[in-house]
C-alpha cells in the first residue's frame, strides 16, 4: 500500500461495512482515540506520546494510503489521552458490501497539515450539513453556514456525550437566526444527543428543536414526561406522543425527519421510528424568516428544555435508515477497527520468483531472520517481481509461498540471510 510522504507512522481504521445497510455518500466518522477505543479496545497512547497535543501532525487518508481526506479535531488532550477526530470527504463514501479502509498518520516533525485539518468551524469540508453544532464551549457552526448563532439566557458547557454540551437549566437556550440557508430547506433532518434532567410537571413543554416564524407558526419535538411529543402550529396545529420510554439523566440520539407527507422520530438507531405523524406540511410553510431553536418552543408560558445537548446536525434532505443506523454506530464508537502502527519503509528488498526457470505469481512475505516477525507482504507480478519495503535494516529470510491447490505440488520458495538495501 503506498505511503503518505512526510509521515513515518500510521494505523489502519477498518470500517465494519455490517453497520450500514447501504452505501452513505459524504458520511461524517467520529474517531474517538484514548486507551480503550473502538470494536478492539485499542490502546492509543503511542500516539499522544509521539505528537503530544500537536493534531496538526496527523493525517487521515483514503483507502490508497495517499489521499488526504478533512479532519476536524473536536478535542485533543495529550494529558487525559484523549481525543475525537472527525473526519470525511465529499468524493468519500462509506461502503456496506465490504469493509472499508483508511490509514490514520503522525509523525512529530512532518510539517503543519492545516489543509486538512482543523478545529470546529474550519473544516466545514467534513460536514454534509447544513448545520452542525459540537457546542465545544463555543457556539461554531462546524458546517460553516451561519455565524448568527447566539444564546439566549446564559447556558454553560458541560460534560457531554462526546466531548462538552450545552447544559441548558431551564430559562436559556441556543438560537440560530434566520437565515438564506436554512429558508431554503423544504425537507429537514435534525439529528442531536439530548439529555433530560428534568421533565417538568404534566403536559409542561421541554423543547429541545424548535422551528419558529416569530408570528406564532412553529414546529417541535419536547419531552412530556417519559414520553416524546412532536407538535406543529402552522394555520393549524395538531401533536402526536411517543411511547413511555424515557428517564432523566440518560442521554438519547434523536433524529427528526420532515418532509411534506409525514414527519418521523427516531431514537438511538433503531430504524423503526417511535413516531409517525402524517402532516401536509413542511418547512417551507414557516415562512422565510424561521429561527432554530436548541432548547425551548413558544407555547403558552414558553418553556425550555432542562439538560445537556450534543453533537445537533441539520440536514439538507431526509436521512436514510441506513444512516441513522451507522450514524448511531459511529456515535457510539461501535463501528472503527484500530490496526497496529506500521512504520514508513527505511529499507527494501526485491527480486523475481521463478518455478522452474520461469517467472511466476506468488504470495512473497519477508521475515526478520532473528525474530522471525513479518515485515511484510506482496504478491508477485505477472514477470515474477516483487518488492517489499520495511522500517528495519536486518538481515531477513524471504518466503514465496506454494500457491497451488495441488497437495502433490511442493514449490514453496525460501531465500535466506537476504541484506535489504535503503529506500532512495
Amino acid at each position: 500500500m503506498a505511503w503518505l510522504s512526510g509521515y513515518s507512522k500510521r494505523k489502519k481504521l477498518t470500517l465494519d461495512h455490517t453497520k450500514a445497510d447501504a452505501d452513505l455518500p459524504w458520511f461524517p466518522v467520529p474517531a474517538p482515540m484514548g486507551t480503550a477505543v473502538g470494536l478492539t479496545a485499542a490502546d492509543l497512547s503511542e500516539i499522544f506520546n509521539d505528537i503530544g497535543d500537536d493534531y496538526l501532525k496527523i493525517a487521515v487518508t483514503k483507502a490508497d494510503g495517499t489521499t488526504q481526506m478533512y479532519v476536524e479535531i473536536e478535542c485533543w488532550s495529550a494529558a487525559d489521552l484523549k481525543a475525537l477526530p472527525w473526519f470525511s470527504k465529499s468524493d468519500w463514501t462509506m461502503l456496506s458490501a465490504e469493509d472499508q479502509e483508511v490509514y490514520f498518520y503522525w509523525d512529530a516533525s512532518a510539517a503543519d497539515n492545516t489543509a486538512y485539518v482543523g478545529t470546529p468551524g474550519n473544516r466545514a469540508e467534513v460536514w454534509n450539513a447544513v448545520g452542525a453544532y459540537l457546542y465545544n464551549d463555543a457556539l461554531t457552526d462546524s458546517a460553516g453556514n451561519k455565524d448568527g448563532v447566539i444564546h439566549e439566557g446564559n447556558p454553560t458547557y458541560s460534560e457531554g456525550y462526546h466531548h462538552k454540551a450545552v447544559d441548558l437549566d431551564g430559562d436559556d437556550a441556543v438560537k440560530v437566526e434566520a437565515n438564506s440557508v436554512f429558508n431554503a430547506l423544504t425537507s429537514a433532518s435534525f439529528a442531536k444527543w439530548v439529555y433530560p434532567t428534568n421533565f417538568g410537571s404534566g403536559t409542561s413543554s421541554k423543547a429541545f428543536v424548535c422551528c419558529y416564524n416569530g408570528s406564532g407558526s412553529r414546529f417541535q419535538l419536547k419531552f412530556e414526561q417519559d414520553m416524546l411529543r412532536l407538535y406543529y402550529n402552522i394555520g393549524a396545529s395538531d401533536g402526536v406522543n411517543s411511547s413511555s420510554f424515557a428517564a432523566v439523566d440518560t442521554w438519547y440520539r434523536v433524529i427528526l425527519t420532515i418532509e411534506n407527507g409525514t414527519w418521523y422520530v427516531y431514537v438511538d438507531g433503531d430504524t423503526s421510528p417511535i413516531i409517525s405523524f402524517a402532516v401536509s406540511k413542511d418547512l417551507s410553510d414557516l415562512g422565510s424568516d424561521w429561527e432554530y431553536y436548541a432548547g425551548r418552543d413558544f407555547g403558552t408560558g414558553g418553556q425550555y428544555f432542562q439538560g445537556l445537548i450534543d453533537s445537533d446536525f441539520i440536514i439538507d434532505g431526509i436521512l436514510s435508515a441506513a444512516w441513522i443506523k451507522a450514524d448511531y454506530h459511529a456515535q457510539t464508537d461501535d463501528l472503527l477497527t484500530w490496526g497496529a502502527t506500521e512504520q514508513a519503509a527505511t529499507h527494501k528488498v526485491s527480486g523475481i520468483v521463478k518455478q522452474d526457470g520461469n517467472p511466476v505469481e506468488r504470495t512473497v512475505r519477508v521475515y526478520d531472520r532473528a525474530s522471525g516477525l513479518l515485515l511484510g507482504e506482496t504478491t508477485s507480478l505477472t514477470d515474477g517481481s516483487f518488492e517489499i519495503g520495511f522500517a528495519s535494516q536486518d538481515e531477513v529470510y524471504v518466503v514465496a509461498l506454494d500457491d497451488t491447490s495441488d497437495a502433490d505440488d511442493f514449490n514453496a520458495l525460501i531465500f535466506d540471510r537476504i541484506v535489504p538495501v535503503t529506500v532512495d
